[in-house]
């Protein structure tokens, strides 16, 4: 006997406009040189039905049934029939591929008329997998739609039930109903229920959800707002429930006896903001439709391993995205993506996505999955000599955090990092000439890398409309307040010309003439209103954003106790009210006594020393570098400047572009100690290294 899956719900047509030439339109007459075409496809259940069918077609004996007639074309029209309507307007692909496109923008919704009523559809009783597309859009609330369409709690055939929810999710008649029968004892139902929904859907219901900050953020965020809100917290009463993050992850919770797993699928490397940046050529949908699918597939599989359902359905997301629509009469959803003749792209893609098993109460807000996934001293030791030789692609089970050249696995500065970003697009997005400057603070030891950390996360946005451009001043050289004049005029004029100022005012809370915190008060009026003042005259400075760079405190903490003991004249507490974001950048060095994880740090930095130096590679792939020297850098205690002396150390070695780099490219006793120790240095090198070998490295580098 075959399987059988069923599926309903809200019925949709999405209607797109496509541009055809210039689309700009200036003057009336224009109206008739801006040639357009109209398409129109089936969305909603329609869609759904269509991915369920393309994704099992290599499965033998699967039936797949709609509770609707699919619509033809001379039966839709963009008005009173029994259909929702979707509009918005589509742009063709590049010049050499017009015949696909994406969403340029959407322009709104129509309900569907009231006028034709149809009779409510039967449904088959064998179904294996029941699956509902609830967009709020009529469905729920008519019990016509919906009756018999679950077995009842006695029934002996107990299908797969996977709930859609879209817009308003946790509501309506058919939820309520739903609801009832998880409460009664024996119901089969509780079992078999899989809801799938989305973190927008969730913050539209009212959860306080984060947004592009960590992976452990997010799941905190989740986990807490279905137990604890009350607009979404009848599903803390489900057993198994996925939230989708887009194409980027999602977190499948389930419960047994009231205790829930959570196993995170997620991007190691992009968070929804950032895989949107990142794929900003047009829009697509039916991102949850694919989703649906693949979990469906695997419902009727033989493991019925639902994440693994879950990891191919993000790998479709990405290429229905890569695919584009293809553009005609009918538009054409690229639900090729989901068969098995694309099964080997999905699997290429999904190599980016990691799993987690996690509980939320195994995090605080300062540990990580790194911390719950690595935490030996030896296995470390081992995954970062790894690292040094083979790069970031060891850590297939950790979050990364990338900021153009700048890769850390440090939860706190990935969250800092990503939030300062987050605060400095929204700044550059919303700018005018009257704007006073963003202010944040950045913290770290000597050498740790703080205007190199700031310098590669704006990177990016010089693609946007405002280019940034960086003006660096070390308040430490400058001599009075009339000094800082004349660096505010230079700000001033890079805003005037159009680019936004990214100002590093570095050693900001270095003394003013051996006034402690001396500089603060010079900047509270730039900081609050944007104007500085020259004898008489107040200018105003601009849109910019003013990046203070700590010189004697390493940590945003220790400047705080600073500012709190200073002076009331130095208004370092007034300073202090001022600063919208702070990162404290961890450097090579442990930052307190149980760190461990500074290995990993020093491996990815050394790893990119080693692209940059051009050392020679074995045959597969990893550099050619004694372990006895990858040790040294590991193991050193510390570095006299921080990042600036692993790298001085390896830029003086006498390694060449192509050739290993052995122990004795190091430099001279001498020349180490500017850096570190170098009789420890050296002296890690003539030790026997132990085993690190549990990936296959070349005999060679051995």
């Amino acid at each position: 006997m075959g399987e059988l899956v069923i599926v309903t719900g809200d019925k949709t047509i999405d209607w797109m406009i496509t541009e055809e030439g210039n689309p700009e339109v200036h003057h009336d007459d224009e109206r008739l040189r801006a040639h357009v075409t109209v398409c129109w496809h089936p969305g909603g259940v329609f869609l759904l039905d269509r991915l369920v069918r393309s994704s099992v077609t290599d499965i033998p004996n699967v039936e797949v049934k709609c509770a609707y007639d699919r619509p033809l074309a001379s039966q839709i029209r963009a008005y009173d029939n029994p259909y929702n309507h979707t509009f918005g307007v589509m742009k063709r692909l590049r010049k050499h591929n017009k015949k696909r496109g994406r969403v340029k923008s959407y322009s709104g919704f129509r309900e569907a008329g009231q006028r034709r009523k149809n009779p409510p559809p039967t449904y088959d009783s064998t179904a294996t997998v029941i699956a509902i597309d609830d967009a709020s859009l009529g469905f729920r609330d008519n019990p016509d739609n919906w009756r018999n369409l679950i077995p009842p709690a006695d029934s002996k055939i107990n299908p797969w039930v996977l709930y859609k929810m879209s817009q308003k999710a946790a509501t309506g008649m058919l939820w309520e109903q739903i609801l009832e029968r998880l409460h009664q004892k024996d119901d089969w139902l509780a079992d078999k229920l899989v809801v799938v929904t989305t973190v927008a859907r969730l913050r539209d219901a009212g959860a306080e959800i984060s947004r592009d900050l960590s992976w452990e953020r997010s799941v905190q965020d989740v986990a807490s707002e279905i137990l604890r809100n009350d607009a979404i917290q009848t599903l803390a009463q489900c057993r198994n429930v996925i939230v989708s993050f887009g194409p980027t992850g999602a977190l499948f919770i389930q419960r047994e006896d009231q205790k829930p797993t959570y196993t995170l699928i997620y991007d190691r490397e992009r968070m929804e903001g950032e895989w949107e940046e990142a794929h900003s050529n047009g829009m697509m949908f039916g991102y949850g439709s694919a989703l649906c699918a693949a979990v469906i597939r695997q419902l009727i599989s033989d493991d019925k391993e639902i994440a693994g359902g879950i990891k191919m359905g993000l790998a479709a997301m990405d290429l229905i995205y890569q695919r584009g629509f293809g553009v005609g009469v009918e538009l054409k959803f690229p639900e090729e993506c989901l068969s098995g003749d694309y099964k080997t792209q999905r699997e290429k893609v999904a190599k980016r996505f990691a799993v987690a098993d996690i509980h939320p109460s195994s995090l605080d807000y300062h540990s990580s999955i790194l911390d719950l996934y690595h935490h030996e001293r030896a296995e470390i030791e081992t995954l970062s000599m790894q690292v040094a030789k083979a790069g970031e692609g060891v850590l297939k089970d950790v979050p990364l955090g990338r900021f153009g050249e700048l890769l850390t696995v440090n939860r706190t500065e990935i969250e800092s990092l990503r939030a300062i970003r987050n605060l400095v697009v929204n700044y550059c997005n919303r700018i005018s000439l009257s704007s006073e400057p963003i202010s944040i603070a950045v913290f770290g030891a000597p050498g740790s890398g703080k205007s190199y950390a700031v310098k590669q996360l704006t990177e990016p946005l010089k693609m946007q409309d405002h280019e940034i451009k960086v003006l660096e001043f070390n308040l430490s050289q400058l001599n009075s307040s009339n000094d800082l004049v004349g660096a505010l005029h230079r700000v001033r004029d890079v805003a005037l010309q159009g680019s936004i100022p990214l100002v590093f005012w570095d050693e900001f809370d270095s003394p003013l003439r051996s006034e402690r915190l001396g500089w603060l008060r010079y900047f509270l009026a730039p900081m609050q209103d944007g104007t500085f003042l020259q004898g008489e005259t107040v200018h105003r400075i601009g849109p910019s954003v003013f990046v203070f760079a700590g010189g004697t405190s390493s940590r945003y903490d220790e400047f705080g106790k600073q500012a709190k003991d200073a002076s009331p004249d130095s208004k370092a507490l007034d300073f202090l009210s001022r600063i919208r974001g702070y990162i404290d950048v961890a450097g090579p060095d442990p930052e307190i006594p149980d760190d461990l994880h500074y290995m990993l740090r020093r491996a990815l930095l050394l790893n990119s020393l080693f692209k940059k130096k051009k050392i020679g590679k074995d045959g597969h792939g990893n550099f050619r570098v004694d372990d006895e020297v990858i040790r040294a850098f590991l193991e050193v205690d510390t570095y006299h400047h921080g990042a600036r002396s692993m790298r001085a150390i390896v830029e003086t070695s006498t390694v060449g572009e192509g050739e290993r780099f052995k122990r004795s490219s190091l430099p001279d006793l001498r020349q180490l100690n500017l850096h570190v120790e170098g009789s420890c240095f050296l002296g890690i090198t003539r030790t026997s290294p132990p085993d690190f070998g549990f990936l296959p490295f070349n005999s060679e580098s051995q």
